[in-house]
């Protein structure tokens, strides 16, 4: 897919929360942790050696402290001129899902998404800019 390189990030502290989703890869690349991600929906994939987290920008792992590259040089175990990240470190791609946030930033503010807005108005209200950046 058309993933955008975002950078290398610290793991987040809790990892389960900040990725909600997450699973091995034999032969991990670039190209398979991006698929699987935009699949499952997610805006975000994090690639952790073999390990690739899918999910979305939160305060959680918000994508503000960006890391040496040097930290993720890792080379990928199904690409050889990738770097995949390891487990201290975070290869981070943005797929082509728009960030679905809204059930995400109801829980930390509910301005946001007040009352039962569904969840195309919630996607339509949310500044695009602001999923993306």
């Amino acid at each position: 897919g058309n993933a955008i390189f975002k950078g290398c990030f610290h793991r987040p502290d809790n990892v389960t929360a900040a990725l909600p989703f997450s699973a091995v890869i034999q032969n991990m690349s670039v190209d398979k942790c991006v698929d699987m991600c935009t699949e499952k929906e997610k805006s975000l994939a994090a690639l952790a050696g073999e390990q690739c987290y899918c999910g979305f920008p939160t305060p959680l792992f918000s994508l503000h402290e960006l890391e040496d590259e040097d930290m993720c040089l890792h080379r990928c175990p199904g690409e050889e001129f990738e770097s995949c990240g390891n487990d201290k470190f975070f290869v981070v791609y943005q797929t082509q899902v728009q960030g679905r946030v809204c059930f995400l930033l109801t829980a930390q503010s509910n301005t946001v998404c007040k009352g039962k807005m569904t969840m195309e108005a919630c996607q339509k209200s949310i500044v695009v800019g602001h999923i993306l950046s």
